[in-house]
């Protein structure tokens, strides 16, 4: 019988959250972004942050609805070497 072998990479070096930067380009405060997203500010601070592990699909299309951007922006894919 086979075992399946786990995958040996960390995600989270190969997917980065952008959030704070666009906050910073946009000259936005977390708080305003999650009353016009309705997300709860929690949401917004820890992902801002960087504080977070997985993220909602609502939460993705709340933001780059409110941000005015795409998913492409939001986050970025980096493959390791």
């Amino acid at each position: 019988m086979s075992t399946i072998q786990p995958l040996n990479y960390k995600i989270e070096n190969m997917i980065t959250n952008r959030l704070s930067a666009i906050l910073g380009e946009k000259r936005l405060k977390i708080k305003e972004v999650a009353q016009l997203a309705e997300l709860d500010y929690t949401t917004v601070y820890n992902l801002y942050h960087d504080n977070t592990t997985r993220i909602d699909f609502k939460t993705i299309d709340r933001l780059c609805s409110t941000l005015n951007c795409t998913t492409q922006d939001l986050l970025r894919y980096t493959p390791d070497k």
